[in-house]
């Protein structure tokens, strides 16, 4: 049976079909050249039309006989209604772009599942905001200013090779897009064409982006970690002289952070809550029939599954005994490891003209040539830094977790970019869950 809200999801993902007007309709209705007007039909037949007013970006919806809004439907046909109207709505900001768009609730009681309905049909470059009016609430998208999250025009090796200098996941890239003027970037790019001579393939590069760029083809941007005072170009570095050979005045520019540093071990893994069955009763909620500890072998398939498998019988109705529960987690270097790294690269470089297993990336980015001047940049830049690294340190109530210490390990080298450490933690039998998808995953609840 599905709960009120998965109900409420599946309802909002399934707007009605629109489409365009008749001619017919365009006589009755009379809209501008700028107007955005669709019109859609209810499964009881009746037709209605979202009306955007192209000048004023006002959007009125009204039925076939000119009845605003949705008096007199109830439940989930009014959902759906609305779910369509905001879904012409979305349409209309993707399409036209324009500052703001404003749709109005006169029914108060519908006030909170038009908000919930409009938030979903939000464009991620717009804000959704709440006005209560005199008699009505009006929700309005605003779109938001200059600096956005946006990642349309960003590719996906774009987006793999900035994670890696983040040292996190393409998922926790948090792209802010700017236009900037080029003159910013002026003294990073002269340096890098003035190594053209000695580095002929990357002058090659560079002119088959100069090229495209000609071709009227799109400009794609930059990437500078975001607050970074020095504008360190980490990634579109070919770009960038493309656009100067180009007299670009101004340049896209992609400001790159994390989205949140517990981000990175969230992955595909949910954590088992209640719902599920606990360590001591594997056959609680049905989670597992209740034969389980007699056929347990047949639900263990990996070396580790085979492993918890013979934890997890050790705690059959033995709900209060303790057991080590396991998390990998992203661990970022602190100030002081980040600088022994690049000192260490540093005199590995002058003894053995090697680089530093940590920074192989940025050898193979900035050249033999560059890379030596870039650690000496980068250790000064860190020594003047305020860096300070909050690394995640215990685990918590609703966390994901294992009972095998070598799946948190497999799953950070896999999951972590292999930049990670394992959390450990006593906690007792009861207090953790399994969802029956693994033995070797389990959610900690209290």
């Amino acid at each position: 049976m599905k709960t009120y809200n998965e109900f409420l999801t599946e309802l909002f993902d399934n707007p009605y079909p629109t489409r365009e007007l008749s001619d017919d309709d365009i006589e009755k209705l009379d809209p501008s050249d700028d107007d955005y007007v669709r019109k859609f039909q209810t499964k009881n037949g009746e037709t209605f039309y979202v009306h955007i007013d192209g000048r004023l970006n006002i959007g009125t919806f009204m039925n076939s006989d000119g009845r605003f809004g949705i008096t007199g439907e109830k439940g989930p046909e009014a959902a759906k209604i609305i779910s369509t109207v905001l879904n012409v709505g979305k349409e209309y900001l993707i399409k036209k772009k324009p500052p703001e768009l404003e749709f109005s609730a006169a029914e108060k009681s519908r006030t909170s599942l038009y908000k919930r309905i409009a938030q979903k049909y939000t464009p991620k470059e717009y804000t959704m905001k709440v006005a209560g009016r005199s008699g009505y609430t009006s929700f309005i998208m605003q779109r938001n200013n200059n600096l956005k999250e946006d990642t349309s025009n960003v590719t996906q090796q774009d987006l793999k090779d900035v994670s890696e200098w983040l040292g996190t996941s393409v998922d926790n890239v948090k792209v802010e897009l700017k236009k900037e003027p080029i003159s910013k970037f002026e003294k990073q790019i002269k340096e890098m064409h003035g190594t053209f001579d000695e580095f002929p393939k990357d002058e090659r590069r560079t002119n088959k982006i100069l090229n495209q760029l000609k071709r009227g083809e799109e400009a794609l941007p930059i990437y500078v970690e975001k607050n970074d005072k020095h504008l360190f170009v980490m990634e579109g570095r070919h770009r960038m002289v493309a656009f100067w050979l180009n007299k670009m005045k101004e340049i896209p520019v992609a400001y790159v952070s994390k989205k949140n540093i517990s981000e990175d071990y969230k992955g595909e893994h949910q954590a088992a809550g209640k719902e599920g069955a606990p360590l001591h009763d594997m056959t609680h909620n049905e989670v597992y029939p209740k034969d389980y500890y007699d056929r347990w072998t047949e639900y263990a398939g990996t070396k580790e599954e085979k492993d918890a498998a013979l934890i997890v019988n050790g705690y059959r109705n033995k709900p209060n005994k303790p057991v080590t529960i396991y998390r990998a987690v992203p661990y970022q270097q602190t100030k002081e490891d980040l600088l022994a790294d690049l000192q260490k690269a540093q005199a590995l470089w002058l003894k053995r003209a090697k680089p530093h297993p940590a920074f192989e990336s940025e050898f193979h980015k900035l050249g033999a040539k560059k890379y030596y001047e870039w650690l000496g940049d980068e250790e000064e830049k860190v020594k003047k830094s305020d860096l300070k690294v909050k690394n995640i340190s215990e685990i918590n109530p609703g966390d994901w977790v294992t009972i095998v210490r070598n799946y948190a390990k497999e799953h950070g080298k896999a999951h972590l970019k292999n930049k990670y450490k394992i959390l450990s933690k006593k906690v007792k039998a009861k207090e953790i869950f399994t969802s029956g998808d693994s033995l070797a995953e389990w959610g900690y609840a209290l």
